[in-house]
């Protein structure tokens, strides 16, 4: 059975430093997928980025964009993003 957990890439104060280990630690914990919470109306950390920081830091959990809206981006920019994570994790 494969487990993901949430990063808190929304939650007010969470820190860069802090949502790196917490990907650290939910891999080594044995979870298959971090999911993120994205908008571009929410504040914190777009998940795109955050995905490409955690990729750097771990090596097999895979990544869940749980709320990736697309029409509040440019296509050809999304699309760009989303590759350019792929290829930087590996297919994470």
């Amino acid at each position: 059975m494969d487990i993901g957990v949430g990063i808190p890439n929304t939650v007010p104060g969470a820190s860069g430093p802090q949502l790196l280990d917490w990907a650290r630690r939910a891999e080594a914990a044995g979870f298959s997928s971090l999911a993120t919470i994205g908008a571009v109306s929410y504040p914190g950390y777009e998940e795109l980025t955050l995905f490409a920081a955690a990729g750097a830091v771990t090596e097999r959990i895979r990544f869940l964009p749980n709320v990736l809206i697309a029409p509040a981006r440019s296509t050809a920019e999304l699309a760009k993003q989303a590759a350019s994570v792929d290829q930087l994790t590996g297919g994470a």
